[in-house]
């Protein structure tokens, strides 16, 4: 589901099971809603990427009021997944966590799992900068728990992949 972009824009699913019900939301950077059909049930999926909170901070405002409301818009077990684009101290994320989503890698106690940027990605005054800050996210809500989170390096990509296991 969803679509490739250049630059940072661009939102894909990969799924091995079944997706349904695909539909986009109103996020400028691309995002998707739909049902996922697991062996364990059905599982609501937001595919996000709000856009950065850089220079003014409407459009990032606006975009995570979209992810707030999809995410709010169901009583289906929900994963919230992609570049939020913010730590889990931002306003717009401790929302999420006040209806009721939990972040992963809490969760499954899994420590610190920076994800941007990317190791060697980004260089400030010849220096390559490490990876520092945990902006990629899976949130569950009620009826999920998580087992386990990574990151991982993924080649061509400024951002680590954050893999996990629910």
């Amino acid at each position: 589901a969803g679509r490739p972009a250049d630059g940072p824009a661009g939102t894909m699913v990969f799924s091995r099971y079944p997706l349904r019900g695909v539909h986009r939301l109103a996020t400028q950077f691309g995002g998707y809603a739909m049902d996922l059909r697991t062996p364990a049930g059905r599982v609501h999926l937001l595919a996000v990427h709000p856009r950065p909170p850089l220079g003014d901070v409407t459009g990032w405002r606006t975009d995570h009021g979209v992810v707030r409301h999809a995410a709010r818009a169901t009583s289906e077990r929900t994963l919230v997944v992609g570049d939020l684009n913010a730590t889990m101290d931002h306003v717009p994320m401790r929302s999420l966590v006040g209806i009721g989503f939990a972040d992963a890698a809490t969760q499954a106690n899994s420590q610190w799992q920076p994800t941007w940027p990317a190791a060697g990605q980004v260089s400030r005054f010849g220096l390559a900068v490490p990876s520092l800050v945990a902006i990629d996210h899976v949130l569950l809500s009620s009826g999920l728990r998580a087992l386990r989170t990574e990151s991982v390096t993924v080649p061509g990509t400024d951002h680590r992949a954050l893999v996990a296991v629910v």
